[in-house]
């Protein structure tokens, strides 16, 4: 496959050292453009003659239709001023490129927490957790379907933990509409517990698609102010052989574990869709507080 390199300056090293990795597997490389002009024609100009540079050397435009000849961008975010995963405005115009070009784009290490965070994750980056030999050799399909075409990409999938502090499952983004999610996938490890959680904002709508899930849920009943109203418990098994699923409305407090000795996987379509700006419409119990008819 052929892989352009994009990474900040302060990585000139690490990117020889990667390209060379690379040709070694068998891809071909194009270095970053700033970094070979740099050393042939820049670097008299000192570090404050950067700017100058790339603007005589039109870098820019230039990046551009070197993207265009590729297959892929693989993004060397390594760490810089104390961030992880550290990803610049210059690199974050790259990738720009890349993303209006259809072109797959690999981050070698995580997503960084910076102001544009959400607009590196809209562009769905394919994570190598720091190992280049994740990448394929081959480019990813062409296929035409009318005026479409097939892309790959990778959802974001993140480890989940009790309130106990041990991890229980994990959670894996489906389907997304900009910064919405549509549907997300949860899993819950056997021996396990999630929540309790109640959404404000949101219905839950389930459906089983591995195992068999024991879901508990807590719903106000009782009339007069929150301290007198209490919570009536409901439970029911949704099992995936038999595909069920289950509506679960806004302010009701929903914990769920396995029933079964495996891992047993859900997925939600909530409605309205997921908003990560919505911080406080999540809202989270123990059991013990939903028993003492606890309100939050």
């Amino acid at each position: 496959m052929t892989i352009v390199l994009c990474a900040s300056m302060s990585f000139a090293k690490e990117a020889t050292e990667t390209a060379l990795a690379l040709e070694r597997a068998g891809h071909k490389v194009l270095r970053p453009l700033i970094h070979e002009l740099w050393l042939e024609h820049g670097m008299e100009k000192g570090k404050d003659g950067e700017l100058e540079f790339m603007r005589e050397y039109d870098l820019m435009r230039k990046h551009y239709e070197h993207m265009k000849r590729t297959d892929a961008l693989v993004v060397l975010n390594y760490e810089k001023r104390n961030i992880p995963g550290y990803i610049g405005g210059g690199v974050l115009m790259e990738m720009g490129f890349a993303h209006v070009l259809h072109k797959p784009i690999y981050l070698l290490h995580q997503l960084p927490k910076v102001a544009y965070s959400d607009e590196i994750e809209l562009m769905n980056p394919i994570l190598l957790h720091g190992d280049i030999s994740h990448i394929p050799h081959h480019a990813p399909s062409r296929a035409l379907f009318g005026d479409k075409e097939a892309k790959e990409g990778q959802m974001k999938r993140v480890a989940t933990y009790g309130q106990n502090g041990k991890e229980n499952g994990f959670l894996m983004e489906l389907l997304k509409e900009g910064k919405f999610t549509k549907a997300y996938l949860t899993s819950v490890f056997p021996g396990s517990f999630k929540g309790y959680h109640l959404h404000k904002v949101r219905d839950t709508n389930y459906m089983a698609v591995r195992g068999k899930m024991h879901v508990v849920l807590y719903a106000r009943h009782g009339q007069g102010s929150p301290a007198r109203a209490g919570w009536r418990r409901t439970e029911y098994v949704l099992d995936s052989a038999r595909g069920d699923t289950l509506h679960i409305p806004v302010n009701v407090a929903t914990g769920f574990e396995s029933a079964t000795q495996e891992e047993a996987w859900l997925i939600n379509f909530p409605e309205p869709p997921y908003d990560p700006e919505l911080k406080d419409e999540q809202v989270e119990y123990t059991e013990e507080e939903l028993e003492r008819g606890i309100v939050k």
